[in-house]
C-alpha cells in the first residue's frame, strides 16, 4: 500500500490555533513542493484525508491541484490534529478501500506517526513545513512501514 504523508505549509498567527491559514509564501513553498514530487507518484492519490484544520485543509487543496489525484474530494478526520496519536492515525488506514492515500496533518503528530510507522526514531523530533513522505505499508502498524523518497 502506497502512502504519503504531508505537513501543512508555514501558517500565520490568529486568536484561534483551528483558524491559522497558510501564509502566501507557506502556500508558495507548498506548491513548489508538490509540483516536483509530482513526477515521483506514480498511481494517482486516490483518498486524501486532511486535519480538520484550517492550514491542512488548505494544504490539501493544494495537493489536488498540483499533485496528481484521482479524487476532488477530501476526508476531514480529528485523528490528524497535532494532539492525536499514531494508533489513531493507523485506524483510520486500516478502513481504506481506495489507495494509495495522502493525509495532511501537523507537528507533532506527524512526526511521532512516521517514526512509529518506520521505526527511525530521528523522526519523532519533528518534520518541516511543506514536507511530503512517500512510503511503502505492509499494513498500517508499528514498524510495517518503508521510506520511499521525502521532500
Amino acid at each position: 500500500m502506497q502512502l504519503y504523508v504531508a505537513r501543512h505549509g508555514a501558517a500565520g498567527l490568529a486568536h484561534d490555533d483551528n483558524l491559522r491559514e497558510l501564509t502566501d509564501e507557506g502556500a508558495a513553498i507548498t506548491r513548489n513542493v508538490y509540483s516536483r514530487c509530482a513526477e515521483l507518484i506514480r498511481k494517482p492519490i486516490a483518498t486524501v484525508i486532511s486535519s480538520p484544520l484550517v492550514r491542512a485543509r488548505q494544504t490539501a487543496d493544494i495537493a489536488l491541484i498540483n499533485l496528481p489525484v484521482a479524487t476532488r474530494d477530501i476526508a476531514i478526520a480529528p485523528e490528524l490534529r497535532p494532539e492525536s496519536v499514531p494508533e489513531a492515525i493507523a485506524r483510520i488506514l486500516d478502513g481504506q478501500t481506495q489507495w494509495p492515500v495522502l493525509l495532511v496533518g501537523h507537528q507533532p503528530i506527524l512526526g511521532e506517526f512516521l517514526c512509529w510507522l518506520t521505526d527511525q526514531e530521528h523522526y519523532r523530533h519533528g518534520v518541516a513545513t511543506s514536507s511530503l513522505f512517500a512510503l511503502d505499508l505492509i499494513t498500517p502498524a508499528r514498524g510495517c512501514g518503508t521510506l520511499l523518497w521525502q521532500s
